[in-house]
């Protein structure tokens, strides 16, 4: 009995995430899960450098993850590869986290492609956080330093907001300050719980 918690790039998916946390959920975020299977020892890092080469690693030997970035939001095809690569361990290790947690209605999926990779089966209920596509830009300019074409490069490399928010079961907007999104997700998440998700 899950939730899935998704949105766009700079929505406010990690802000809900840790103030969900701090609420007593278990979030199992996806995106850490998809950092470590590229780490040294983890299981999709040998094939991720046999593909793209030694230019994407540091000098210690890592994969570097800006570089990397670069590459595949440049070209749509070399995003498809890496997600053909890495998506099969991810959504391995998440249906593994859940199978064990199965009983725990507090279990919250942190996902951006929840809805492109088919893992909103894994839940019972959607949560999509959502925000205009001027703050998306601003968030991505301040947050990770980017112009404003490759900001909308990346916006555009996921499946619109607006189909997001038509298959989600709770839409909840962020395009104020932390704390009202605070405010937002401490009422829905209270709503949830009475409810045991419905």
């Amino acid at each position: 009995m899950s939730l899935g918690l998704t949105g766009g790039i700079a929505t406010g998916k990690s802000t809900a995430g840790k103030k969900l946390k701090e609420l007593g959920a278990k979030v199992v975020d996806a995106d850490k899960i998809a950092h470590k299977v590229i780490e040294p020892e983890g299981k999709a890092y040998q094939e991720v450098v046999d593909y793209f080469g030694e230019r994407i690693l540091t000098s210690a030997g890592g994969i570097d993850r800006k570089k990397l970035g670069e590459i595949v939001f440049a070209d749509a095809t070399e995003r498809k590869k890496l997600e053909e690569i890495t998506h099969p361990y991810i959504i391995k290790t998440i249906k593994d986290i859940i199978k064990k947690e199965e009983n725990n209605y507090k279990i919250v999926l942190e996902a951006p492609l929840l809805y492109e990779v088919g893992l909103e089966e894994l839940v019972k209920e959607v949560w999509v956080i959502s925000a205009s596509v001027t703050n998306q830009i601003k968030r991505l300019q301040n947050r990770d330093g980017l112009n404003r074409r490759e900001a909308i490069k990346r916006i555009d490399s996921q499946l619109p907001l607006a189909e997001k928010e038509k298959r989600a079961d709770l839409v909840i907007y962020n395009n104020g300050t932390k704390d009202e999104l605070y405010n937002k997700i401490t009422k829905a998440w209270k709503d949830w719980v009475e409810n045991k998700g419905g």
